[in-house]
């Protein structure tokens, strides 16, 4: 229901193909947050957490790009510094959930609400799947999309089920685990949240952002 999703309804009469062919210059961010070449990686990285974003883009003094920063770069440094410290102390705790029933369109929407790029899916609070933007953008790539795409009708991708788009399998560690044992996890998976659980219950989440939150304190 954002102003991405408007353009699709309105700009292009809800024709998901015509609008996943458009010029990114009508979906982009012109808001683009910036970080000199020149600061220390210490510094970098309090930048990169206050901006609230994944990352920032490095420019010299002429503002040319020179690279991007982002929350991953840090994740070893993290790991290096995690000593005994514990998944608890900085894990996000009362994690925003939906359920396997959910459509698409809905979780989509609690995603962009809340700035999540991972969204856990629960079953009587147990931990069942998870849906990341990736996994959405994957779904999209997939036959099945495609074939639904032809209708020009992107309310019939909005109405599949998150039980249709979601992995069934998540990393995930006790709350009373060490950092590092998280990040390690983090590490091998290639993936930037490890679930908390007490049991089979979730407890919390850990993102990458929380990983790294760990070195600026």
């Amino acid at each position: 229901g954002g102003g991405k999703y408007q353009l699709i309804s309105k700009a292009h009469s809800g024709n998901f193909l015509s609008a996943i062919n458009d010029s990114v210059k009508r979906v982009m961010n012109t808001d683009v947050l910036t970080i000199d070449s020149g600061v220390s990686a210490r510094e970098g990285l309090k930048k990169v957490l206050a901006s609230k974003r994944g990352g920032l883009v490095i420019v010299d003094r002429e503002n040319h790009v020179k690279g991007i920063v982002t929350e991953r770069d840090f994740i070893e440094t993290a790991l290096e510094e995690a000593g005994t410290k514990k998944v608890a102390d900085f894990m996000t705790p009362n994690v925003v959930t939906t359920t396997p029933g959910t459509t698409l369109g809905d979780a989509a929407k609690i995603m962009v609400r809340n700035s999540f790029r991972r969204l856990p899916i629960v079953s009587e609070d147990r931990l069942v799947g998870m849906v990341t933007t990736r996994t959405i953008i994957d779904f999209i790539g997939q036959n099945g999309a495609f074939e639904k795409l032809v209708t020009n009708d992107i309310v019939e991708i909005l109405k599949t089920r998150v039980s249709e788009v979601m992995a069934h399998s998540a990393a995930t560690v006790e709350r009373g685990a060490e950092l590092k044992t998280a990040i390690e996890l983090m590490l091998s998976t290639k993936e930037g949240t490890v679930c908390v659980v007490e049991g089979d219950r979730l407890a919390g989440i850990l993102t990458e952002r929380d990983a790294t939150r760990s070195i600026a304190l």
